[in-house]
């Protein structure tokens, strides 16, 4: 028990140093080493947890700002007459991304090339029903001569006349020619090299 009569039962003021001014914090260039600063009266540990709770307060209030900023609507509508309301937009969600991007716009057709009919070629030789018009060849036939070779070849490969069997007149048709490796235009070698 405690007994303030007694003077050996006394209990020792802990702040009486304080008071003494024997834990007074140094101001710049003070002597730190001065019998009125003992390091050991400090309590450090409490400084810390100080300037701890400090920066946590401070983290947390900006957490709770920038959340709230996070959280207000993106868009409002200011009505003069009415309160403010919020205009929601519509989620986009993946599978709408994947159908738009693999949509495709149908061009017309003069300008999309794949909607573009290729030439007719009724006969299959290459060339179309228009060049054949053109040429007098028979559009139905794809060797209107029956040389052996077809329209195309005698006027795209070999040059000779689709409508003469024997372009250049020296009784061997431009077909037979041809497969003989003989010149359907003339005299000579079809792939002759010149010596």
């Amino acid at each position: 028990m405690f007994d303030d009569l007694n003077p050996q039962n006394k209990v020792e003021d802990i702040f009486a140093a304080a008071d003494s001014g024997a834990n007074k914090i140094p101001t710049p260039g003070s002597d730190l080493t001065s019998p009125k600063f003992n390091s050991s009266n400090i309590d450090k540990a409490k400084i810390i947890y100080a300037l701890g709770g400090v920066l946590i307060l401070v983290f947390a209030i900006w957490a709770i700002v920038y959340a709230l900023g996070k959280s207000a609507p993106a868009n409002k509508v200011v009505n003069t007459n009415q309160a403010t309301t919020t205009k929601e937009e519509p989620a986009i969600t993946p599978s709408a991304v994947i159908e738009n991007t693999t949509t495709t716009q149908k061009l017309p057709d003069e300008v999309n090339p794949s909607a573009v009919a290729a030439p007719k070629d009724s006969d299959g030789d290459g060339l179309s029903d228009d060049e054949e018009i053109k040429l007098g060849t028979n559009p139905n036939s794809p060797d209107t001569d029956n040389d052996g070779l077809t329209d195309r070849e005698e006027v795209k490969v070999y040059g000779t006349n689709p409508l003469n069997a024997d372009t250049d007149g020296d009784g061997y048709t431009d077909g037979d020619e041809v497969k003989g490796g003989y010149n359907p235009k003339g005299p000579g070698k079809l792939y002759q090299l010149n010596k």
